[in-house]
């Protein structure tokens, strides 16, 4: 969460990103953006999406090669 905040968020966001609250493992944020699922797809490999609906605008624009695993996906290999 150290790196996610200080290299990705600070970095890229500077003065307009605001850490409101943390816990054990989560932060909240407030960032003031354009378009905050645009600069999600822009890093999406740092981003988890597979609890979004599929007709969800940042599915739609994730590059071909981002991968969604959905738990049908996921196999157990005994």
């Amino acid at each position: 969460m150290y790196d996610f905040w200080y290299g990705y968020l600070k970095k890229k966001y500077g003065d307009k990103v605001k850490l409101l609250y943390t816990d054990t493992d989560s932060l909240i944020i407030e960032i003031e953006t354009e378009n905050i699922y645009q600069d999600m797809v822009d890093d999406c490999d740092l981003f988890d999406f597979s609890d979004y609906p599929e007709d969800h605008w940042v599915i739609k624009n994730l590059p071909e090669d981002q991968w969604i695993i959905n738990e049908e996906d996921i196999e157990c290999i005994e």
